[in-house]
């Protein structure tokens, strides 16, 4: 058993390690080297948790130093965030467990969504890791660090904040989005964006006028639904409509050869429309004149 002068010896030196952005199992491995102690994970992490109150998560043994504005730099990266924003408007979660760990994850049936948004995090500094659950049969892709969680968190709750970091790479965002919460008709082959957020809408019309698709927008007045989710049928109440953008035949095509989205897509051999504009020539939408009234229209009928 050590004794109580030797305890504090550890707990300083534990400390140290910490400060220099060491993980448990550095930690453990410098305690073996040095000390010629072995240190069980479970007596580690009471020591640091709890001893020092060191609540501070780090991977791969340092903390990771990542900044949005760094991504911008390089096009490259900013080309993925761009695409991860996308992803995180629509399907990821961005949550923290009250244990000093922050995360940003998605869960989700499609293998090849998961592997496309786990190389884009490592495209953009960060280190990604990636699973099965075999009972929801979903795949996962996790990403820990404050600084990426408390951006993501920030671009959640006020999407306009977005079109800074997607300027210029608006495919990439709106391929991002289309993944998670769009569709592709099986007969028209049409490319759908869905939400009942008033404000992502507007995001996503902003990057597809940038872009130069044409669009439509609808609302879906149904107000109950069903989604068949590990092979039982689960009925969904809805507080607020659903707000549909399709595009036109030929901004379809275009939209999925340049995105080359990993699902939801058909082989086009990245064959574009001839008589289809280039990107960034604006097209104002069929509805998109007064477009706020009418949709603040229809969701207060819908809601009444």
């Amino acid at each position: 058993m050590m004794t109580r002068k030797y305890n504090d010896e550890i707990l300083r030196t534990i400390k140290e390690l910490r400060d220099r952005g060491y993980g448990y199992e550095r930690i453990r491995k410098y305690l073996k080297e040095h000390h010629g102690i072995e240190v069980p994970y479970s007596t580690l992490h009471y020591l640091v948790r709890i001893k020092l109150g060191d609540r501070r998560t780090y991977r791969g043994g340092e903390e990771i130093p990542w900044n949005p504005e760094d991504c911008l730099k390089d096009p490259k990266k900013a080309e993925k965030l761009a695409y991860l924003i996308g992803v995180c408007l629509s399907d990821a979660n961005v949550y923290s467990d009250g244990k000093g760990r922050y995360r940003f994850k998605l869960r989700v049936k499609d293998e090849a969504f998961v592997d496309e948004v786990y190389n884009a995090l490592k495209t953009i500094g960060l280190r990604p890791f990636k699973g099965y659950i075999r009972k929801e049969k979903r795949h996962y892709v996790c990403a820990y660090g404050k600084r990426f969680y408390s951006f993501m968190l920030t671009i959640k709750k006020h999407p306009e904040i977005a079109k800074e970091y997607i300027k210029e790479h608006e495919i990439a965002f709106l391929k991002g989005f289309y993944e998670g919460d769009g569709c592709l008709g099986k007969r028209k082959k049409t490319v759908y964006f869905s939400n009942t957020d008033l404000t992502k809408i507007k995001i996503i019309t902003w990057a597809l006028e940038r872009a130069g698709f044409k669009y439509r927008i609808g609302v879906s007045r149904t107000k109950s639904g069903k989604i068949v989710e590990n092979d039982r049928i689960r009925v969904i109440r809805r507080t607020r409509p659903v707000i549909i953008i399709s595009l036109d035949s030929n901004s379809s095509r275009r939209f999925l050869a340049l995105a080359k989205p990993c699902i939801k897509e058909e082989n086009l051999e990245g064959k574009l429309p001839k008589d289809h504009p280039k990107p960034l020539s604006t097209y104002k939408a069929n509805y998109s004149v007064g477009m706020n009234f009418i949709l603040t229209k229809e969701i207060m009928s819908f809601t009444s």
